[in-house]
């Protein structure tokens, strides 16, 4: 190796940058696609793709430009960009850095939500008045997701730290898909029919596409003519499906559900050691006040 050269995967990234970034000049040229995987960060940052049928691009709107828009971002929409290249040197990646946004229309798959949403809105399966109340006791649920999935190992271990003593029973199903939707209809109304306290519905974060399955129509007329009280929690925070809209509870992640419907031990113990304090000092001032009274009365007889 003595004439070759030997340099650290840092340098060639650097170099790959540099070249990009002075010579894929971006000014003036608007960029065509859909949004996917859209995430809004705490800090004001937006990250997502941006795509068409034949390629895919990571990006990111710092807050600073995000605060300039006038429109609401959301997934599935598609948009015209401008901005600069970039690469992330952390992970060696290829980015979009968006400076200007404007809207271009909204993907066919966001149409498609829309027109489903505010279909079954007027039909009523939306209605605040037909869900059920939250039981005050639960003690026996039911998950309705992916055997594999991450979402169930989320659920299971916060309820393993939170009450452990809840009985747990799974209902297989597939949660991403063409054949989803249908999948899960058949493990709901399997779960159903077994009298838990409650039913789970929950998927991890994924994308518009990958969430979709959830707003089948007929899958959210299942949900609504369940008996059993249910949680959904699909997706993350910023991810909405018509699933839902239409459970009677909607958590904003499969670790919110599971919290939703468990007790926490710790807190229960508190109050416990609180009321027998409380029970303690109560018998306490009754047996003095009653002593006194026996000692008054053996003293006048």
């Amino acid at each position: 190796m003595r004439n070759e050269m030997v340099v650290s995967i840092s340098s060639v990234i650097a170099r790959i940058k540099n070249v990009l970034t002075q010579t894929m000049d971006l000014d003036g040229i608007w960029i065509q696609g859909e949004i996917s995987n859209l995430t809004k960060h705490r800090s004001g940052h937006y990250y997502f793709s941006l795509k068409d049928k034949s390629g895919e691009m990571s990006c990111v709107m710092f807050s600073s430009y995000v605060s300039r828009l006038n429109f609401n971002v959301e997934e599935g929409m598609r948009v015209l960009v401008s901005g600069s290249i970039n690469v992330y040197e952390q992970r060696g990646s290829l980015q979009l850095v968006i400076r200007q946004m404007k809207q271009d229309g909204l993907g066919d798959l966001y149409l498609e939500f829309e027109k489903r949403k505010q279909d079954l809105l007027r039909a009523g399966y939306f209605d605040e008045s037909h869900k059920k109340a939250k039981p005050d006791y639960i003690e026996n649920i039911g998950v309705v997701t992916g055997a594999q999935a991450a979402a169930l190992q989320d659920v299971l271990s916060t309820i393993q730290r939170r009450w452990p003593m809840m009985k747990v029973t799974l209902y297989p199903s597939l949660v991403q898909g063409s054949f989803a939707p249908k999948s899960l209809i058949q493990s709901l109304k399997e779960a159903d029919t077994h009298n838990h306290d409650a039913l789970l519905i929950v998927r991890g974060g994924g994308s518009f596409e990958d969430l979709f399955c959830f707003n089948d129509i007929q899958l959210v007329k299942t949900i609504y003519s369940l008996n059993t009280y249910i949680v959904s929690g699909v997706g993350h925070e910023v991810d909405t499906t018509l699933c839902d809209l239409v459970c009677d509870h909607r958590s904003v992640t499969p670790t919110a559900a599971a919290q939703w419907v468990t007790l926490d031990q710790y807190e229960v113990m508190t109050q416990i050691l609180k009321d027998r304090e409380l029970l303690r000092q109560n018998m306490s001032m009754i047996l003095n006040h009653n002593k006194l009274k026996l000692d008054s009365y053996k003293n006048h007889p």
